[in-house]
């Protein structure tokens, strides 16, 4: 069965986020038909390249799992498309983003800037009640940063603003210290208490020149295809302005295309810039994970300022190598684990690669759990899935990280796990012991207090590439996971629409509900819930 529901409408971000009823109670309709206009494409309608080692074929999967493959001449949906150039690079942030900060009163910067701009950055801040015509007033809050050396020619800057209030609406400025400044942007603050709502998504994998630069050329939409930055910017079009209230992106890793060869940077500025070319990503705060595209240590930490961060080996924190981190929002404690270069072959060296990723997991949740013992959600992300519905699900490095993963879920009462790489959609059962949990009535698409771990498994962002859903077990090229009715063992529910997908959450004072929706109509596809 797949799911079908149009979109909340949009809101105020004074008002409280919509809460998610269970998706199976909500009607299916179509949303309001707007004015139709094509996006210009510079390439033909080529698709992405083949670096992952998967086909780009979608197919029907057999049992209970939910799957999408409409027919080309199906007329009942409407496309909506923009015709956009990527905006201009701000005259002093050429990338600008915001992390959250150690505590709810902090909130971290990052950008980067010609290095002719200088070396002494700092962001001012002020109400935006402060505000007149545009204009910053004089006592604006003012927060020094600290720099280095970036691409040729340019230096990143990071810098954290203190003290912020609660339930603030705030305007910003940076500088890199040589006498200009930004454009003027801005960003809110939540509650100090009660429910709030944040967006989900993975594999953005913003593709400028490291491969074919378009989307894949099996998509259902769009058509004709845009390119994967093009596709992302819309992805972010569209939940920002449907979902104002969401002041928190969580991202499952890679946010770009390019990988580190040992030679070259291929992941270039350009598809960092793409990345961060919507001006929502420099008002709400971007949780950044890992991925195996974005795993080059330097590129990662000139892009990101993130907090808490768990010191690698050597006591360095920094956030690409062996650098988990961690945030908390309210009742909700978030923990980010890296898979740095964690891709060990078949060897006499793979189990101690694991069991040294497993030592700084549990460093990593044992920090966080004691320095929020009231927290009253658990909520993990990581790149590499563990519970996909796909053919490279059998892949050594996984089966590594799975054992390295799933009994610190248990060990520390995880309720979320968040991930991607897979470019297709999972919902796991509860799973605790690695066995599925039962006696729960799973149709309600709801649970109440579960003893085990919900595992979301999330498609690409902007359209890259789409992979197979193997057809039976037999598909599977060696570690083969026991199935169920037709599908893996932990799979409740699958699919592989072919179009760029998001995640909304809606915590509240007693449950966290889960939708899922489709780029091109906006209409939710999946949606569970957990009540405490």
């Amino acid at each position: 069965m797949v799911f079908a529901t149009a979109v909340p409408g949009c809101g105020s971000k004074d008002a409280a986020p919509p809460t998610s009823a269970p998706i199976a109670t909500i009607q299916p309709t179509i949303p309001p038909a707007e004015p139709e206009v094509s996006v210009e494409a510079d390439e033909p309608k080529n698709g992405g390249d083949e670096s992952d080692d998967a086909e780009l074929t979608g197919g029907e999967t057999d049992g209970d799992v939910a799957v999408d493959e409409p027919e080309a001449d199906e007329t009942e949906v409407e496309y909506f498309y923009f015709d956009f150039e990527m905006p201009e690079d701000d005259p002093v942030a050429v990338t600008l983003t915001l992390q959250p900060g150690k505590n709810a009163a902090e909130l971290n910067f990052n950008w980067l800037g010609d290095s002719g701009l200088g070396n002494a950055p700092a962001v001012h801040i002020v109400k935006k009640s402060q505000m007149v015509d545009g204009v910053f007033p004089e006592g604006a809050l003012v927060f020094a940063g600290v720099s280095g050396a970036a691409y040729e020619g340019m230096n990143w800057h990071k810098a954290t603003a203190a003290g912020l209030e609660p339930g603030e609406e705030y305007a910003y400025r940076v500088t890199c210290g040589g006498g200009e400044y930004s454009r003027v942007y801005g960003f809110d603050t939540d509650a100090a208490s009660g429910g709030f709502q944040f967006v989900v998504f993975s594999d953005a994998q913003v593709d400028v020149g490291s491969g074919s630069g378009m989307q894949d050329s099996n998509s259902y939409w769009p058509n004709p295809l845009m390119t994967v930055a093009q596709g992302w910017y819309v992805n972010v079009e569209r939940f920002s302005n449907a979902f104002p209230a969401a002041n928190l992106y969580v991202s499952a890793g890679d946010q770009v295309e390019g990988a580190y060869d040992g030679s070259i940077f291929k992941s270039s500025l350009a598809e960092y810039r793409g990345f961060f070319a919507h001006e929502a990503l420099r008002g709400a705060r971007v949780a950044p994970s890992v991925g195996n595209h974005d795993d080059d240590a330097d590129l990662f930490e000139w892009h990101y300022n993130l907090p808490n961060v768990t010191p690698n080996e050597a006591g360095v924190e920094r956030s690409a190598e062996l650098g988990n981190y961690w945030y908390r929002y309210n009742d909700v404690l978030f923990v980010n684990l890296s898979t740095f270069r964690l891709y060990p072959f078949e060897n006499s060296e793979s189990d101690k690669a694991r069991d040294k990723f497993a030592a700084h997991f549990d460093a990593t949740l044992k920090a966080a759990t004691e320095a929020n013992p009231d927290a009253k959600w658990l909520v993990v992300t990581h790149h590499k899935s563990t519970t996909s519905h796909n053919n490279r699900q059998d892949s050594y490095d996984v089966r590594l990280w799975e054992s390295a993963v799933a009994p610190l879920m248990d060990k520390y009462g995880v309720d979320v796990v968040f991930s991607g790489h897979e470019h297709t959609y999972s919902r796991s059962w509860i799973i605790k012991g690695l066995e599925k949990v039962e006696g729960i009535d799973y149709s309600k698409n709801e649970v109440e207090s579960p003893d085990g771990t919900l595992y979301f498994t999330l498609n690409t962002a902007s359209g890259i590439r789409y992979y197979d859903m193997p057809e039976a077990r037999e598909d599977y090229e060696s570690f083969s996971p026991v199935w169920v009715d037709g599908k893996p063992w932990y799979v409740n529910v699958a699919h592989q629409i072919k179009a760029p997908q998001f995640m909304v959450v809606d915590v509240t004072e007693n449950g966290m509900a889960f939708t899922l929706y489709r780029v091109d109509t906006m209409e939710a596809v999946d949606g569970f819930s957990i009540v405490k």
